[in-house]
């Protein structure tokens, strides 16, 4: 890898204890992934892909191992920071979209924006974001029940990168869409690598969704079993 690597897991560990035994997420797991790559993440369900997207989101820490985000070490930030981390270097894409069904298109993309500022404005930024990903202006105060299902991914991609995150992480984002649509989501996640150089890790069961990859790491039982 030529690239400068913008995530690093050094041999990373994920224990969950439960009653009836410990279960080993993420079994002494190392990986880097460099300034925008695009990685497919793929195996067996329970094989550890949501774990690992988890702790690169900071959504979870690891037991043991060392986690680099964007030069920052996650096991030594406080909560703060990891919330700050999470709202301006990483953008989220969900299957289930995630959108807040009370709030039109245009106010779920808004919403991060706020968030993070304070204030209701960025209104130029939200066009901007949702025209980019081919949201036509008509749409934008439809509320998330009167979009299609690839509408609505549209809006959720558009409020992922409202912040202009350095990293993407895409759940099985075409998972919930029809393979014309799926295509078109993928075309555009795509682009943001290609042309905006965004780092896009994407977790998928689909081995055609994952050739939109420049690498694809298979994991099984905690472990990577091979980078192709």
């Amino acid at each position: 890898m030529d690239k400068e690597p913008v995530i690093i897991f050094s041999d990373v560990t994920k224990i969950y204890p439960l009653g009836a035994g410990d279960v080993v997420a993420l079994n002494h797991l190392s990986l880097e992934i460099g300034r925008g790559e695009f990685i497919a993440i793929m195996g067996p369900s329970g094989s550890g892909k949501s774990t690992l997207l988890n702790i690169i989101g900071c959504l979870d820490t690891p037991t043991s191992g060392e986690v680099i985000i964007d030069g920052r070490n996650i096991r030594t930030m406080s909560d703060d920071q990891l919330t700050e981390l999470r709202r301006d270097v990483l953008g989220f894409i969900f299957q289930q979209f995630n959108l807040i069904l009370l709030l039109n298109a245009f106010e779920n993309v808004q919403y991060p924006l706020i968030l993070k500022t304070g204030e209701t404005g960025g209104t130029d930024r939200c066009g901007e974001v949702l025209t980019a990903v081919g949201l036509t202006p008509d749409l934008w105060h439809h509320r998330p029940g009167q979009l299609s299902g690839g509408q609505q991914q549209r809006v959720a991609i558009a409020r992922a990168l409202v912040n202009d995150p350095e990293i993407m992480l895409c759940d099985e984002p075409t998972g919930n869409l029809d393979t014309k649509t799926g295509t078109a989501i993928m075309d555009l996640l795509t682009m943001l690598c290609r042309e905006q150089g965004k780092t896009i890790v994407m977790v998928t069961h689909d081995p055609r969704t994952a050739e939109y990859a420049d690498r694809i790491i298979l994991i099984e039982d905690g472990k990577i079993r091979k980078e192709p």
